[in-house]
């Protein structure tokens, strides 16, 4: 195809018929202005488009191939819309509403990028459409620095380089910052294994073979600044926490399964231990109201309907379960798998492996800006999105494997951690005995 840009990857292939499927298929990011001038807001919105020519982009689906194609610039085609509100507590209806209507456009030349402004009372909120194709919610939120930067000025500059190497600089940025601020509880920690974690490194080294997996909580930690934007009024505490876990594997080259890769084996006891926690009634799916100083929640669904992997039985066990996940596998590997914005490779059973297995909401969420601007402001909405955030597995050269899962802690305690660890350990190791 002549005039088509580019080829879609086998990774934004995979994206696209996941969240297809499930009807998710965009994310969505909000920006509360007090000012309700049309020009202003549409200046800045042109402004961006014009700028970021991924946002041009259409789906055209041909010959079995899924591409992507770049536009030229054209304000008729790529409009703002503007929705008037009748009351301020029917904002996130009519935006779920807007999502319904994007998710049933059809496959063949399917915009990638839209807007919206809800105009309220006393306020506008623009809401930045992004398909799973081209970003994720890390897009999402440079997107909303871009729009900020551009509202501010029309004329400003955006960077040069492209989204994706832009969407990459920043989320490797995240990544070493996050690294930076780990602080285990060293009682734990020094238990196992003393001296042996490096600033910036994480480097474990278990001396045991018989007990080489150990599980490791580390403290709580505010992950608002990269993946979340909740209400500055807010309970104590409530902030999205993480599990992180380490192991390490001896003599990781040499593990042969004459079967299934030790990739399987790892995916298939997180997703075993994933199953048995669903059926302790961990919710994975829910909605958290948030009213009177205080969150509810309410679970709209379960994690079946975040994986890709669908089909897994609670019961399933040994070699059927192992085939399942590793016929799941060898249609994801290269094809379907979910990545954090294409960053991470998968390389089944080799030196390093990343991958996100769960699908990653973007919450219907409040602006919040380090340095704000006069016109920008708070909006604070009924409901937040709330869910089980990630799953990151990382296998290096050494055979040192670590995985973290976020979650919310007004939803999770303590004994989700507990659970969690027991079953993955016990799963895990039990494969490795049988194969």
């Amino acid at each position: 195809m002549s005039d088509v840009n580019h080829l879609v990857s086998p990774k934004q292939i995979a994206a696209f018929e996941l969240y297809d499927r499930l009807g998710a298929e965009y994310l969505h990011i909000a920006i509360g202005l007090k000012s309700k001038s049309h020009l202003k807001i549409e200046n800045a919105w042109y402004s961006l488009v014009s700028q970021r020519e991924i946002l041009r982009s259409l789906l055209i689906y041909q010959d079995g191939y899924l591409y992507r194609k770049e536009l030229s610039f054209d304000k008729e085609l790529f409009h703002l819309d503007f929705e008037t509100v009748e009351e301020d507590n029917n904002l996130a209806e009519q935006i779920t509403q807007r999502i319904n209507i994007l998710n049933k456009y059809p496959v063949n030349n399917k915009r990638l990028f839209y807007g919206t402004v809800y105009e309220c009372s006393d306020y506008s909120v623009v809401i930045l459409f992004i398909n799973h194709i081209i970003g994720n919610t890390a897009a999402l939120s440079i997107l909303k620095e871009d729009f900020i930067k551009v509202y501010k000025d029309d004329s400003a500059s955006l960077q040069l380089y492209s989204f994706e190497n832009y969407v990459s600089h920043h989320i490797t940025q995240s990544r070493k910052s996050f690294l930076t601020e780990y602080d285990f509880h060293s009682h734990k920690l020094n238990s196992i294994i003393p001296g042996m974690v490096k600033p910036n490194e994480l480097i474990v080294d278990l001396s045991n073979n018989e007990a080489f997996i150990h599980s490791i909580t580390a403290k709580t930690f505010d992950h608002r600044k990269h993946f979340l934007h909740t209400p500055e009024t807010k309970p104590e505490g409530s902030v999205f926490c993480q599990l992180s876990s380490y192991l390490i594997i001896p003599k990781y080259t040499e593990i042969k399964f004459q079967k299934f890769s030790l990739y399987t084996l790892v995916v298939a006891a997180y997703l075993k231990a994933m199953n048995e926690l669903h059926t302790k009634k961990y919710y994975f799916q829910f909605l958290m109201d948030y009213k009177n100083n205080k969150y509810v929640s309410h679970q709209i669904g379960d994690f079946s309907g975040d994986f890709y992997m669908t089909n897994l039985s609670t019961s399933m066990d040994g070699v059927e379960f192992l085939t399942s996940v590793q016929m799941e596998l060898f249609k994801t590997y290269k094809t379907h798998a979910i990545y954090n914005y294409q960053m991470y490779d998968i390389d089944v059973g080799a030196l390093f492996s990343n991958c996100n297995m769960l699908v990653n909401y973007t919450p219907l969420n409040v602006v919040n800006v380090e340095e704000p601007v006069d016109e920008l402001t708070e909006i604070r909405f009924d409901y937040i999105r709330a869910h089980n955030a990630n799953f990151e597995l990382c296998i290096d050269i050494k055979g040192l494997m670590t995985y973290r899962v976020l979650f919310n802690e007004q939803v999770y305690t303590k004994r989700f951690i507990d659970d969690f660890n027991d079953l993955w350990r016990i799963n895990f190791q039990k494969f490795l005995t049988i194969f």
